[in-house]
């Protein structure tokens, strides 16, 4: 199987604006599972502990934060006979005057590997302002926030398995269809001509 996404861990605490009590928010997001001899990976799967990405209604009633966007991110699945799960991009914006955030992801550096053949999936990385004046942060780190600030987090794609020129045709014109890879993407990677 190709290698899993991982996860990101952030930590969000400040005081909440509408109780003014302190509030912390942990997040653990999933994306892409690893590819199989037999199939493609799934996407926003946990790969180890049994759990699901949590609902954004849990996080917007529970936090001072909006969920601006939570997505799955096209071409990040490791390309092979079976692709790897795509990444799933999240951007959580603060509420609060200011809070700290904790930063413990993983896959920032070294991507999913692929096996048999399969490709890695596309690295990780957060995004400070990614609509502004963006800043890289690390994947272990600890920031201040400020209200109106957005963190976008976008989580990497999963190991494909076997050759990518092995993958069927059937199975790229879904992805295609399914937005999950672009034409472009299919004709880099899978060698494919398209119409």
């Amino acid at each position: 199987m190709g290698a899993f996404s991982h996860w990101n861990n952030p930590n969000i605490g400040g005081t909440d604006p509408r109780t003014g009590k302190s509030f912390v928010m942990y997040d653990l997001g999933f994306a892409g599972y690893g590819a199989r001899a037999h199939s493609d990976g799934p996407e926003a799967l946990a790969p180890v502990v049994n759990c699901r990405n949590i609902p954004v209604e849990v996080h917007e009633h529970n936090n001072p934060v909006r969920i601006k966007r939570i997505e799955l991110i096209p071409d990040t699945g490791g390309p092979g006979q079976y692709r790897g799960g795509c990444g799933l991009r999240k951007d959580i914006e603060l509420l609060a005057d200011e809070a700290t955030i904790t930063l413990l992801g993983d896959r920032h550096k070294f991507a999913p590997y692929g096996l048999l053949g399969g490709k890695p999936g596309a690295h990780a990385k957060t995004i400070l302002n990614p609509d502004g004046a963006a800043e890289v942060l690390g994947s272990k780190s600890v920031h201040r926030l400020k209200r109106g600030d957005v963190v976008s987090f976008r989580l990497a794609g999963a190991g494909g398995y076997g050759n990518p020129e092995d993958r069927d045709r059937e199975a790229i014109d879904r992805d295609l269809a399914d937005g999950l890879i672009s034409p472009e993407h299919a004709e880099k990677n899978y060698g494919v001509e398209l119409d």
